[in-house]
C-alpha cells in the first residue's frame, strides 16, 4: 500500500485509486464488513455447535457419565443377589447343626 500525497494517488495492492474513487473504496469496505459479520455468524454457529472439540469431549463425557450411572446400578443388583445366596445357605447350615 502506498500513498503518494502529492499527485493524490493510492496504491492499493496493484490497483490506483484516485480521491474520487472513495466511494468505491468506502462501499468495498462495507461490503467487507457485512461479509466477515455473516460469515462470523454462520461458520461460528457451526464450528461451536458441531465441530469444536470442546463440544466433541462434551459430548464424548456425557456419554460416559451415563453408561458410568447405569453401570452400579447394574452392580449393586448384582451385589444384591450375590448377597442374598450366601446368607439363605447359612441360614439351612445353622438349622442344620
Amino acid at each position: 500500500m502506498l500513498v503518494d500525497i502529492p499527485s493524490r494517488h493510492f496504491y492499493i495492492f496493484g490497483a490506483v485509486l484516485v480521491p474520487t474513487d472513495l466511494l468505491y473504496l468506502t462501499g468495498l469496505l462495507m461490503v467487507s464488513a457485512f461479509g466477515l459479520f455473516w460469515w462470523t455468524t454462520i461458520a461460528g454457529r457451526l464450528w461451536c455447535g458441531y465441530a469444536c472439540p470442546q463440544t466433541v469431549y462434551t459430548e464424548i463425557m456425557l456419554w460416559i457419565d451415563h453408561f458410568c450411572r447405569r453401570r452400579p446400578q447394574q452392580a449393586a443388583q448384582a451385589r444384591q443377589s450375590a448377597v442374598e445366596l450366601p446368607q439363605k445357605s447359612a441360614s439351612k447350615r445353622s438349622n442344620t447343626c
